[in-house]
Parts: structure tokens; C-alpha cells; sequence
């Protein structure tokens, strides 16, 4: 593929070792880094991921702030350098529609700018910015975010379901499946059985992915 030029990576953690297969394949080319969540209107930061980069750093960096926008690391204890990431500038979209509970938790005005509280963990080294996780139970799987309560939620809502809880199984930071683990209300013989009425419930309430 001679036409090809750039790699570029966004909404998922970008390992190392995907960064030097490519290189190694494709010695002519750029892989780029991006980070921004929607409700910052997608990139807020970005990177050319050189040689440099790869043997100065263990982990891969999300960027440097795009122009315009500034990101805050809001820190629960100061000794630690990270923190909840905080994005701020004229990007940040206005709010979730018709969710006020959700905006007076993550919007908010900063020196007169609107302001997200992303729920991303990160910290700067270098003036670059890294990626450490979430502070609550969203996940991203192939590019989307999921929220674990509201698989567990939905789950709940069959006639024969008790309890129920989603998590994450990982490999490192990435997220490989999400696995439930159920409490019936009453003990059945026909686990499989309940399994086939299981799926076509969700897929009726929860997004395909």
C-alpha cells in the first residue's frame, strides 16, 4: 500500500506493541495518537508517536491540548501527579440533553469557560498527557463507551433475575469481554434454558455492542 501515509488512533488505549508492528511494516509512515470525548466535540489532544517517544516513555502518551483548549488535572491528593482529567474551553459542548442531574455533575464554568469533568484519569509528563483509566465503571470496548450499571441494570429487569452485576475482563487496560454474573429468584434446573430467554431480552433494551 505505497499510498499510505498515516496511522491514525482514537477512542481505545494504543498499545506500544501496535505502534511497532506498524512502524516495522510500514516504514514510511506516521502513527498518530488522538484523544477527546464527545462531549468535548471529539479531539482535545493528538500526537505524531516517533521513535523518540517510544524509547523515552513505558506508556503511550494521548498528546499535547489541541489550540483552544486547556486540560486540567484535578488531583484528590496533591503529592500524586494524577487526577481526574478536566477539559476546558469553547468545545465543551452545553450539556446532556434534557439531564440536568448528569450537567450539575460534569459541567461546570471555569475562568468563564464551560468546563467537563471527563471521569478520565490521567497526569502530564513532559507537558504530554497519559491515560491511566476510569473513576467509575464506564468501559470502552471496540471504540465505544459502556456503561457496566446499566447492562446490570437491564438484566435486572427480567421476571426471573434477582441480582445481577457486569464486569470488565481485561487484558492490561484493555477491555477483551464483559461478563455478568446473575442471581436467579428461584433456583431453575434449565440454566440453558434461561440463557436463550437471556439474549433476545437484552438485545431488545441494550445497544448491540
Amino acid at each position: 500500500l505505497p499510498a499510505l501515509h498515516s496511522f491514525l488512533f482514537m477512542g481505545e488505549e494504543l498499545p506500544g506493541r501496535t505502534i511497532t508492528v506498524l512502524k516495522n511494516s510500514f516504514k514510511n509512515t506516521r502513527v498518530l495518537n488522538a484523544y477527546g470525548p464527545t462531549e468535548a466535540t471529539i479531539v482535545t489532544t493528538f500526537v505524531n508517536i516517533t521513535e523518540d517517544l517510544l524509547k523515552t516513555y513505558t506508556s503511550t502518551p494521548i498528546g499535547y491540548p489541541m489550540p483552544g483548549s486547556e486540560l486540567l488535572i484535578d488531583k484528590t491528593n496533591p503529592d500524586e501527579k494524577q487526577g481526574e482529567l478536566i477539559i476546558v474551553g469553547n468545545h465543551v459542548s452545553v450539556g446532556y440533553f434534557k439531564n440536568e442531574e448528569l450537567n450539575r455533575n460534569k459541567f461546570f464554568v471555569h475562568y468563564g469557560k464551560r468546563a467537563f469533568r471527563t471521569g478520565d484519569i490521567a497526569y502530564y509528563e513532559d507537558d504530554l498527557l497519559f491515560y491511566l483509566g476510569r473513576n467509575d465503571d464506564q468501559i470502552k470496548m471496540h471504540g465505544y463507551r459502556i456503561e457496566l450499571n446499566e447492562i446490570a441494570n437491564i438484566i435486572c429487569k427480567h421476571n426471573l433475575v434477582k441480582d445481577a452485576v457486569a464486569v470488565p475482563l481485561k487484558r492490561g487496560n484493555e477491555v477483551k469481554k464483559i461478563i455478568a454474573f446473575i442471581i436467579l429468584k428461584d433456583q431453575i434446573e434449565e440454566k440453558d434454558e434461561f440463557k436463550k430467554q437471556l439474549f433476545p431480552f437484552l438485545e431488545k433494551l441494550l445497544p448491540y455492542y
